[in-house]
């Protein structure tokens, strides 16, 4: 549940909760392995929230946030080990958050920003060899850091975006339940330090077709992405170009052609140790292509 009381014309006060229940069992039957298991969890949660927003002017708003964000706890879905009769806890995390949103130009641009920490306890990440990963506690974190977006619209014809997220997500104290390694101040997997967003969108005068074409454009770059709590295996920063023509046919249907990935960057999505060789995933490759969406 959730309420906003109104203590001024201006300053709003909300307050929520929720309470969850979470119930999970594992039966197992080794067989060949040597061991079986009958076991059952239970987890129960309260998830306060409380904010305050102040209305500036008209045009801009502040606000402050206090929450905290809840994993259940549960049992792997695939054995390894004995380990496994035991279930992993429940992931929590508290999250603060200071921000602002305000219209400027005379609607010509939007602006909004945040900044954040989340103080995370119990993290559930994945532990052990390849191929017999399991989920684990195994640390506490911190993630810091700021957000911001914009949305300009020099013209009827132009919307110009971008939405950028710097900070910084690392381990405060981690150890590998399989191995015993710790591991201090480590950074968080596929959590990148920096990632930002630009686009625009180029409504086209045109009378051949009864649609109305736009031009869109985008640019997507990562920074560098660690893909395991050693921070062994990395991808360096990278840069995506994407590019499409719209044409909306009304407000139901919109035919579009793209072209993502334009400059056909090779980039890794995931890396592994498979005996003395690194084998990796890579993300999508240049893909070209027609699209048509209808809705009903």
């Amino acid at each position: 549940g959730e309420g906003t009381y109104a203590l001024t014309d201006r300053l709003n006060l909300t307050v929520g909760a929720r309470l969850a229940y979470d119930w999970s069992s594992i039966r197992f039957n080794g067989g060949g392995f040597g061991f079986n298991f009958d076991n059952d969890a239970d987890f129960t949660n309260f998830q306060p929230k409380i904010s305050l927003g102040y209305q500036v002017d008209p045009t801009t708003r502040i606000y402050a946030l206090v929450s905290e964000g809840y994993k259940p706890g549960g049992f792997n879905r695939t054995v390894a080990s004995p380990l496994d009769a035991v279930a992993y806890k429940p992931e929590r995390a508290w999250n603060y958050e200071v921000g602002a949103r305000t219209d400027m130009l005379d609607g010509m641009a939007t602006v909004s920003g945040a900044f954040y920490r989340i103080e995370s306890t119990n993290q559930q990440i994945f532990a052990g060899p390849v191929g017999f990963q399991v989920l684990r506690n195994a640390a506490e974190g911190t993630s810091t850091g700021v957000e911001v977006e914009l949305t300009l619209r020099p013209t009827d014809r132009l919307t110009l975006t971008a939405q950028g997220a710097l900070g910084r997500s690392e381990f405060s104290d981690y150890t590998d339940p399989v191995t015993g390694q710790r591991i201090a101040g480590g950074r968080t997997p596929y959590a990148p330090d920096l990632v930002t967003n630009v686009g625009f969108r180029y409504l086209i005068d045109q009378t051949w077709l009864p649609a109305q074409m736009a031009l869109t454009g985008a640019a997507r770059t990562v920074s560098r992405t660690y893909f395991d709590p050693a921070n062994t295996f990395s991808q360096g920063s990278f840069t995506i170009f994407d590019a499409g023509l719209d044409f909306a046919f009304g407000a139901a249907s919109t035919l579009r052609l793209f072209a993502n990935n334009l400059t056909d960057r090779t980039y890794r999505t995931y890396s592994f140790a498979f005996g003395p060789a690194t084998l990796s995933t890579i993300g999508q490759p240049r893909i070209v292509g027609v699209s048509w969406r209808t809705r009903f």
